[in-house]
């Protein structure tokens, strides 16, 4: 009898075990790991603080580069020099050069020789007609290469500077019209920025 009871607790108290491996588990949890609203970031401007400049862009391409007239000039010069030579000037040459009697080869050696120092205001001015002595020295050519110029400045001149690697195209396009004035009047070409712009508009 002592047995059976014995076997009857043994059996509750294994049944019992069993119940509470059954049960899940439950896992206390820490104040870190309590469910908290997630903090997203704004999406609202930052408020400038005093003091401080924010950078406009629009500032910084204006005053990135200052470029001088030297620079501007010694571009012109290539330019009108390059032209003069080219096969696109021809068919203007031949009408200029007949009336002045010269010979396309000899005007193509004249701009040659004096192409590269055309890069400056005294060099350029240098190649073109001054107009106090008609016995100057290679007026002809001078003439040829004054007339030339002004049909670069005139229509030739926006296609060569859009299509060149020049960075500052507007700042170049702006001094245009003061040198066609300039190569208009030799005399008168000394510095850009001592020129009239109201006087020799013809």
């Amino acid at each position: 009898m002592r047995f059976l009871k014995n076997k009857i607790a043994r059996a509750s108290a294994l049944s019992k075990e069993n119940v509470l491996l059954r049960q899940p588990v439950q896992v206390p949890q820490t104040p870190s790991q309590e469910l908290s609203p997630i903090k997203t970031p704004s999406l609202e401007p930052r408020k400038k603080k005093e003091g401080t400049k924010i950078p406009q862009i629009a500032m910084q391409i204006s005053s990135k580069k200052n470029i001088s007239g030297d620079n501007i000039m010694k571009n012109y010069g290539r330019a009108m020099a390059n032209f003069a030579l080219s096969s696109m000037a021809q068919n203007y040459l031949v009408p200029i050069l007949s009336n002045l009697n010269i010979t396309l080869s000899s005007f193509h050696n004249y701009i040659s020789t004096r192409k590269k120092s055309a890069n400056c205001i005294k060099q350029l001015r240098a190649m073109l007609p001054l107009g106090f002595d008609s016995a100057e020295e290679d007026v002809n050519f001078k003439k040829a290469f004054q007339q030339i110029c002004i049909i670069f400045l005139k229509f030739f001149c926006v296609n060569w500077l859009y299509s060149s690697k020049i960075a500052e195209k507007i700042a170049h396009l702006k001094y245009r019209f003061k040198i066609l004035r300039r190569v208009r009047n030799p005399q008168y070409f000394t510095y850009l920025k001592d020129f009239n712009d109201h006087n020799h508009h013809n």
